[in-house]
């Protein structure tokens, strides 16, 4: 493990426009993660793509309500599909 992965992200690692999503070089290979978990937006994402209900996903991951909001608004994003009004 890195001193970077062993100190975690901070705030100013956060995502503009984001509270719970981080990116930071040497933490979580550099993608984007959540910061209170050790966590890759890629892992939410896949297991809800793999059938697994928003409910599973609280409870197997233990995350947030709030963070998994934000996960699919940053997939949004990312992926083109966000409606900018």
């Amino acid at each position: 493990m890195s001193a970077a992965e062993k100190l975690g992200p901070t705030d100013k690692d956060l995502v503009k426009g984001y509270q719970h999503i981080v990116v930071r070089e040497g933490y979580m290979g550099g993608k984007p993660a959540l910061k209170e978990r050790r966590i890759s937006v890629s892992q939410i994402l896949d297991g809800l793509a793999g059938g697994m209900t928003v409910q599973e996903i609280w409870e197997t991951y233990r995350v947030s309500e709030d963070s998994v909001v934000e996960i699919l608004r940053y997939a949004a994003e990312v992926t083109g599909t966000k409606q900018c009004g």
